[in-house]
């Protein structure tokens, strides 16, 4: 199973290279490749969800939407005015973690300072990010852009055992 692990993940890395064309450049010169990036994030997405093998939640603590696949474990976190659902999520140390956050209405943020995140999440769309746990205890996530007038409130823990 490894080697179709690995021999997936050249696909995708050659499929990513695919989409890297040149595009138009922005105010500052520099190319937008934000899109072909979340068209790649996207893809790897969709490969990862097809080879989820077990429901984790026993595992990594009660009301969790984590699911264990062969090579992530997933989250999956709504964002709607002004919660995110579920505000608590935890995993074990060492795990590689796939955490979508999905705006439910309006755009928000999602930001998870200790493990580099901070990205706007467009209204009604999903945004993946793939870490490693690598630091034990709890940390705080946040809505990081304004979306109304109790975008502040909006605040969770992500819990690494």
């Amino acid at each position: 199973m490894k080697n179709v692990s690995t021999i997936i993940c050249i696909v995708i890395i050659f499929l990513s290279g695919l989409g890297c064309a040149p595009g138009p450049a922005g105010i500052d010169g520099t190319q937008d490749i934000s899109a072909s990036r979340q068209a790649a994030d996207s893809y790897q997405s969709a490969e990862r969800v097809a080879e989820t093998v077990a429901d984790a939640s026993d595992d990594v603590g009660e009301g969790n939407s984590a699911s264990v696949s062969e090579e992530y474990v997933q989250i999956l976190i709504n964002a709607r005015q002004f919660e995110y659902d579920p505000s608590d999520v935890a995993v074990r140390y060492g795990d590689n973690v796939m955490l979508t956050v999905t705006s439910i209405d309006v755009g928000h943020g999602f930001a998870l300072p200790d493990f580099g995140i901070n990205e706007r999440v467009p209204p009604e769309e999903s945004v993946t990010f793939i870490f490693i746990a690598d630091k034990k205890g709890e940390f705080d996530f946040f809505n990081s852009v304004y979306s109304g007038k109790d975008w502040k409130k909006m605040r969770g823990t992500f819990t690494v055992k």
